[in-house]
């Protein structure tokens, strides 16, 4: 089995890990979603070293530099980073915690406490239609330095610190949660219990303690304190056993929150550090936040590429050359879901406006983000028969709808693209006891 190919077996996402895999790398435009470079490599390849081919890509197709690259904390690599910036172009990805250790975000944090550091509240437009504040952030700039193949590049780039709202609210609670539940669990080894073996000895009740303290991760949040007594008694002979001297230490624990480092953990929680190398006159704050939030999912490509309605898997094909190929002629495919699903959106959007009656079962429920799945599915009734010469070589159409006009009409189509490929509008004659006629489905 050669090793360059994609044929590779490992870990499979799909749950199949006797399966050979392959690895699509996929770069789209925001926020069309359409796919621009399209890359197939083995499936043992690192996703670090892919992003920068797939960024020379981007730039040989749309010959442009200034462009921004929002990715995933995989992107955020040194090299990539670099890579980016050298080429005049821009950058915005979140660090991992081995990128930004816990101690660099806790710096950051303590910096702005002291230099007083008004926080960015940022807001976004819900579904209620009210703005609704989402996170809160702050900036830090940084001066930072890489070698390859012998050369230093030193380039100033920003971290904005951003805490979600949401996440924030839901760790704290957690974290609050975990301490409760360690302090009681800490207190119930005063109290034996049945079924529960004995601890003895303050070793065993130190060791227990850490157990539970690392159960929880509330590490440094909790004060424990031991009381020993040592207690001496004496057991009497019985049957044939002499008399014994039993020396016991008996041990207590007292546990307290510690106050100011709950606090402390508290008021981190959820707080993370995305990079850009963008000056803020062409993004700020507010508006790093924001497109990272609203950056098209480039996974919703790889469900369509998957599963229906491209239905990539499953795979019966071979050779490399076979697989390549496919994956290619689907990211076709993909591209004209994304562009439709966009073209409509925006048309919506324009007059702040929602279509309806493309639920099956529930024609009256409105959206203004509709899919392309919903859309396609809308005509699937659609249908252009052909009838044969000998019974009048007549094409009938299936009338359309009011809402197949709404669609065409938003997306600029013009109704006569499909009535001029037939000769009537409605149902054919009834054609019982002759040859069959021809039927297309118009979505096909």
């Amino acid at each position: 089995m050669n090793e360059q190919g994609l044929f590779q077996y490992g870990y499979s996402k799909d749950h199949r890990p006797d399966l050979a895999q392959i690895k699509v790398m996929l770069a789209t435009l925001d926020p069309l979603g359409m796919p621009v470079a399209t890359d197939i490599v083995a499936g043992n390849k690192a996703d670090d070293p892919l992003y920068c081919p797939a960024i020379t890509r981007v730039r040989e197709t749309l010959k442009k530099t200034g462009l921004l690259y929002v990715g995933d904390s995989k992107m955020g690599a040194m090299q990539t980073r670099w890579f980016i910036h050298e080429q005049g172009d821009y950058y915005l990805v979140p660090l991992s915690a081995t990128q930004i250790p816990e101690s660099v975000l806790t710096s950051y944090l303590m910096e702005r406490e002291q230099t007083a550091q008004e926080l960015t509240e940022v807001y976004r437009d819900l579904d209620s239609g009210e703005p609704t504040k989402i996170a809160e952030a702050f900036e830090i700039e940084v001066e930072q330095m890489a070698e390859f193949e012998g050369n230093k590049i030193n380039w100033k780039e920003r971290h904005l610190v951003v805490r979600s709202i949401k996440i924030a609210n839901a760790a704290q609670n957690s974290l609050k949660e975990r301490v409760q539940q360690a302090q009681l669990e800490l207190e119930q080894l005063n109290q034996p219990r049945k079924g529960k073996k004995r601890l003895i000895g303050l070793s065993s009740y130190q060791n227990e303690v850490e157990r539970i303290i690392e159960k929880y991760q509330v590490e440094g949040l909790l004060n424990v304190e031991y009381a020993t007594e040592r207690k001496i008694s004496q057991r009497r002979a019985y049957k044939g056993q002499p008399a014994q001297i039993i020396k016991e230490e008996l041990v207590t624990l007292s546990v307290q929150v510690l106050s100011e480092a709950l606090t402390q953990k508290l008021n981190s929680c959820s707080w993370r550090v995305y990079a850009t190398n963008s000056p803020s006159e062409q993004l700020s704050v507010t508006d790093g936040v924001l497109v990272y939030r609203d950056e098209y999912l480039v996974e919703k490509g790889f469900g369509r590429m998957k599963g229906f309605p491209l239905s990539l898997t499953p795979m019966y094909l071979q050779r490399e050359d076979h697989i390549t190929g496919l994956i290619r002629l689907l990211s076709i495919g993909l591209r004209l879901l994304t562009l439709l699903e966009f073209e409509m959106r925006r048309s919506l959007s324009k007059n702040n406006e929602k279509i309806s009656g493309i639920y099956p079962g529930n024609p009256k429920r409105k959206t203004a983000r509709p899919s392309s799945e919903l859309l396609l599915a809308a005509f699937k009734e659609i249908t252009l028969v052909s009838v044969p010469i000998a019974l009048g070589g007549n094409r009938y159409l299936t009338k359309f709808s009011p809402i197949h006009q709404q669609i065409l009409i938003r997306l600029n189509i013009p109704l006569k693209t499909y009535t001029n490929l037939a000769d009537d509008e409605g149902p054919p004659p009834s054609t019982s006891g002759e040859p069959s006629v021809m039927v297309s489905h118009l979505r096909e």
